[in-house]
């Protein structure tokens, strides 16, 4: 998935190239799952995009002359590649920590991080702790933090209630997952996006199963695949995965090798025909990827 954290801080994040298609993130992974998956994704440092009134954004030089940095502090900040990319690696289980890989080092995100402001405060203090005084860092995560949760809450969360509500989840399930995505909204959009660990307090697997079968099969009608495939593939998770991986080599260009794949609902030729056709129709899967992640 490719992002910048300049849209984390003011807008809802897109991580995916093809709407759900290729891998990001961590969108709606289940517990248990490896934690081998890495995304890249373009960071350019804590703070970029805020708001004091609505529709009135702030330069970087204002947030920054907020928080009380000088030029020599902002540009320490810039050194420690909190301005390049960084590697998002998931926990292999929801109890293991999610890192955050920069130029300079890792950041470790445990399981209990909740807010934009605990993520930006845990970024700084590991990253760039010798760059300004311990004052000005928490006010600039603050800033950041608040602006990353607020589009989470604003824009992110109606958006994935009503996928959810798409998908099957009743009035108490979708009560359930405002709750506690608002008491958590850096697990729903920001660099420590999971928001499979939240919708675990909120449904059991079974449950949080037939979400993922509802959303894929909706998406796979959207885009064209018959029915009977459609229906076979929203419900067997290892052709799933063969045809996520399909589509993630069409979306780079190439072409598939079909010869050791050996799906179940379709011929090996087949499926890569279905990714070609995923990814012209840039295939939406709702609040669920391909891959799981």
């Amino acid at each position: 998935m490719t992002a910048s954290r300049a849209v984390l801080v003011g807008v809802a994040l897109v991580m995916l190239a093809l709407a759900g298609c290729s891998s990001d993130d961590k969108d709606g992974s289940p517990a248990g799952t490896s934690g081998a998956v890495t995304s890249v994704v373009p960071s350019t440092g804590p703070l970029r995009t805020s708001t004091t009134v609505p529709g009135d954004p702030m330069s970087d030089a204002e947030v920054y002359a907020l928080a009380g940095l000088t030029p020599q502090q902002q540009q320490c900040l810039a050194q420690t590649g909190v301005d390049g990319e960084v590697e998002i690696t998931p926990g292999a289980t929801d109890v293991d920590p999610l890192v955050l890989t920069f130029e300079s080092g890792m950041v470790a995100v445990p399981p209990t991080l909740r807010t934009g402001t605990e993520l930006e405060q845990l970024i700084l203090e590991t990253l760039a702790k010798d760059c300004a005084p311990p004052e000005a860092l928490s006010k600039l995560a603050a800033i950041d933090g608040a602006a990353i949760d607020e589009a989470a809450i604003a824009d992110d969360l109606p958006v994935r209630l009503d996928q959810r509500r798409a998908d099957g989840a009743t009035a108490d399930e979708r009560s359930c997952l405002d709750r506690e995505f608002r008491a958590a909204p850096a697990r729903l959009t920001s660099l420590a996006a999971n928001p499979g660990s939240v919708e675990a307090r909120c449904a059991d697997a079974e449950r949080r199963s037939e979400w993922r079968s509802a959303a894929l099969l909706r998406g796979f009608l959207d885009a064209g695949v018959p029915e009977s495939e459609a229906t076979c593939l929203a419900t067997k998770p290892g052709d799933t995965l063969l045809l996520s991986a399909a589509v993630d080599v069409v979306s780079d260009g190439n072409a598939p090798d079909s010869s050791s794949v050996l799906p179940e609902c379709m011929s090996a030729d087949r499926m890569v025909e279905v990714a070609v056709d995923l990814v012209a129709a840039e295939a939406d899967f709702g609040a669920e990827t391909l891959s799981g992640r």
